[in-house]
């Protein structure tokens, strides 16, 4: 019995200078990563809430709306994007309504890459949308590329590709 003192008493003199701080650490780091956990899932939380309220602010933009019916009927009508996308043609409705659409889409997709916005909750609400029209306005796009340069909708197109390239389950 006489052994176990000893013991108990190295145990105890370890405690009593490592075990404070390490208690003290202990608490301190749990400590840091609930604030790390909190601090990301509302970051989460709040990407989510500003693409619901971003798209549903697009659901009630009149100029969006007024687009997207311009540019509806035209999906199933041969549409000449080489006359649509020259030069002196700025001013055509049906040009002014794919610039419309194609730029709230840019929009989304900056903010996407950027991570302002979540890409999980907007591709669920608009991926069959946005697809459909990239495929539908590409030769617009393409033109537009060729006349003033590369970068024109690249954000939409990176978004698109990664898209296309992994499929909504």
């Amino acid at each position: 019995m006489q052994q176990a003192a000893p013991c108990s008493q190295e145990a105890h003199k370890w405690f009593s200078i490592f075990g404070e701080l390490w208690l003290q650490n202990l608490i301190l780091a749990t400590s840091a990563i609930i604030a790390i956990w909190t601090l990301r899932s509302t970051a989460k939380q709040e990407r989510r809430r500003a693409t619901v309220d971003s798209v549903r602010d697009q659901m009630k933009n009149e100029e969006l709306i007024k687009a997207r019916a311009v540019i509806r009927p035209l999906r199933h009508a041969p549409l000449d994007f080489i006359n649509l996308a020259r030069v002196g043609n700025e001013g055509d409705p049906v040009r002014q309504a794919v610039l419309t659409l194609l730029n709230s889409y840019e929009f989304m997709a900056t903010g996407l890459r950027e991570g302002a916005f979540d890409e999980q909750t907007y591709r669920r609400m608009y991926a069959v949308n946005a697809l459909r029209d990239w495929a539908f306005l590409f030769p617009f796009i393409q033109i537009l590329q060729e006349r003033v340069g590369p970068t024109v909708y690249r954000e939409f197109a990176m978004l698109i590709e990664r898209w296309k390239e992994h499929p909504l389950d």
